[in-house]
C-alpha cells in the first residue's frame, strides 16, 4: 500500500493510482491534520501532524485490503510528513528512505515486498 500524506488535496490528488494499482498496490491519500476533509488544526510540522500520520499508517495496516505493509510516497512538504510519521514507528510502515524535500522526484519507487525501496 503506498500513501501520500498531505495538505495539498484541495488541489486534486496526484492521480497516480492508475499506474500502481495495476502493478499489484493499493494507493491511498490522507489529508493533514485540519486541511482538505480532515477535521482539527492545521499543525504545520507539529506534534499532531507526525501523531495522525502515525494514526493513519496504522489504521490503513489493519484493514483486509492491504497486506498490513505500507510505505510513503511524496515529494517537499509531503515527503517531510512521511518523515515524521516514520519517526513515530508506526505498525507497518516499511520504507526507511522516503522522497523528501532535499530528494529529487522519482528516487523513491515502490517495489514488491519492501513497500518502497530507495535507488
Amino acid at each position: 500500500m503506498i500513501l501520500t500524506y498531505s495538505p495539498y488535496s484541495v488541489l486534486g490528488r496526484n492521480g497516480d493510482a492508475d499506474h500502481w494499482v495495476p502493478k499489484g498496490y493499493a494507493r491511498a491519500y490522507a489529508d493533514v491534520i485540519g486541511t482538505g476533509n480532515s477535521g482539527g488544526c492545521y499543525d504545520y510540522g507539529g506534534n499532531r501532524e507526525k501523531r495522525t500520520g502515525h494514526d493513519v499508517v496504522e489504521w490503513i495496516s489493519r484493514q483486509r485490503w492491504t497486506t498490513g505493509r505500507s510505505g510513503c510516497s511524496a515529494v517537499s512538504y509531503d515527503g517531510t510528513t512521511q518523515y515524521a510519521t516514520a519517526v513515530t514507528h508506526p505498525r507497518g510502515l516499511c520504507n526507511d528512505r522516503a522522497g523528501g524535500g532535499d530528494q529529487p522526484i522519482g528516487t523513491t519507487t515502490p517495489t514488491r515486498g519492501h513497500a518502497l525501496h530507495g535507488h
